[in-house]
């Protein structure tokens, strides 16, 4: 049997004691925890034990039942309400109904009815229960299978076809709003060997207070898909990954001695762009990555950033040349100065930024000239160039060619 809880608020005595009487009699299941003689005193027992239930009379000093139950639903509080009144507090009655509780009894009442009232909210709130556990049980049941479906769904991004169903049940379950996320690829830079037990706890005790994530772990590589937090601003997402590859980076090497190189992907809003942002990680690894012991080299950011910020930038003019891009546009996005940032392509590159993206466009004109039969005018806007004059003299200078002459001598 279900056992509920009550509390009786009424503020005539000889009205609580009748109450509790008939609850014992017809309710043996149902407990009277406390009961209250006013609308202050209610509301402190209900918020202090959480009743099931509770049978409320309107009229009571201090605080009247209405507004008493409004405070207590404000304040989210889950027990169920009887409101208990008298044939003259209609208009109350039509409050009450407002607020959606759960019945009323009448002052004199009906003992058939009464008990028809109490009986259907306890079979609602053990119907509520039953629910409630079941969930609890599912809840504890994709818990436990929980590393199984972060591998399935990290395989899934890693072979290039995300596992969108399989990541919605992961969020729901987890209770995770997702907006966003990158895909971070670790790779032992050594032959020590590596215990998975040991890097998936220090990963996991490293990032637990910091965001939510999956990880993958195989012979001496790590993938990890790293969510932004919710009230993160995504525009923050880029330096706020950097933060978190050092912080992942230094941690494994103060736990096991390893130093691990990790790559970057891009930042995506939406799940299905992981593929991708898994593959930048990949490539990240091949040549510019974060490693733990990396010393200052420029202002105060140190190589991991750096090495971050110009990834950043030459992987979006990759991507975006054919846009209206500019320095400051990059910049801003990163959000460091366009000068810091055109000194650090300068320093890692040895290119300046401007130079890099005209290589870019002008490496794609030469592309579609060759491939394409289309006029300059589309080749330029192809390329990012709104004015053709312009696009002639950069392409002609860049080739010592035109389009036309480009073409017959290739």
């Amino acid at each position: 049997m279900t056992m509920y809880t009550l509390i009786i608020a009424d503020d005539e005595s000889i009205a609580r004691k009748s109450l509790e009487l008939f609850i014992r009699k017809d309710f043996p299941e149902i407990e009277v925890v406390s009961t209250a003689g006013n609308g202050i005193e209610m509301l402190e027992q209900i918020e202090k034990l959480k009743p099931d239930m509770a049978i409320v009379d309107i009229n009571m000093p201090g605080i009247d039942g209405i507004s008493a139950i409004g405070l207590l639903k404000s304040r989210g509080i889950q027990t169920h309400f009887v409101i208990n009144t008298a044939y003259s507090d209609f208009e109350y009655v039509k409050s009450a109904l407002k607020m959606k509780v759960d019945g009323y009894l009448l002052k004199p009442g009906v003992h058939e009815e009464s008990v028809s009232t109490i009986r259907q909210i306890c079979d609602n709130i053990s119907r509520e229960k039953n629910e409630s556990r079941k969930s609890l049980q599912m809840h504890t049941f994709f818990r436990a299978v929980s590393p199984m479906l972060e591998n399935e769904i990290l395989l899934s991004i890693c072979s290039g076809v995300p596992a969108e169903k399989e990541f919605q049940s992961y969020c729901d379950v987890n209770d995770i709003r997702f907006h966003g996320g990158s895909m971070m690829t670790l790779m032992n830079s050594g032959d020590a060997k590596t215990n998975k037990k040991e890097i998936r706890t220090i990963i996991n005790e490293t990032l637990q207070n910091v965001c939510d994530h999956m990880l993958l772990l195989l012979e001496n590589t790590v993938t990890l898909f790293v969510l932004l937090p919710e009230k993160m601003d995504p525009k923050q997402s880029g330096v706020w990954a950097v933060d978190v590859a050092e912080l992942i980076a230094e941690s494994l090497y103060r736990g096991n001695g390893i130093r691990y190189r990790i790559g970057l992907g891009d930042f995506y809003e939406l799940f299905g762009s992981m593929p991708g942002s898994y593959r930048q990680s990949l490539d990240a690894i091949k040549g510019d990555s974060i490693q733990a012991g990396a010393t200052s080299t420029a202002e105060h950011d140190n190589s991991a950033n750096i090495h971050y910020y110009v990834q950043y930038a030459i992987r979006y003019i990759d991507t975006h040349y054919q846009e209206d891009i500019s320095l400051d546009m990059v910049a801003a996005k990163i959000g460091i100065s366009p000068f810091y940032l055109s000194r650090l392509i300068k320093q890692i590159k040895g290119i300046a930024f401007v130079e890099y993206l005209t290589d870019v466009r002008i490496r794609k004109a030469k592309e579609i000239a060759l491939e394409t039969e289309l006029p300059i005018a589309e080749i330029a806007f192809k390329c990012g160039y709104s004015n053709i004059s312009y696009f002639y003299k950069v392409f002609k200078k860049a080739t010592g060619e035109t389009i036309g002459e480009y073409r017959k001598s290739h």
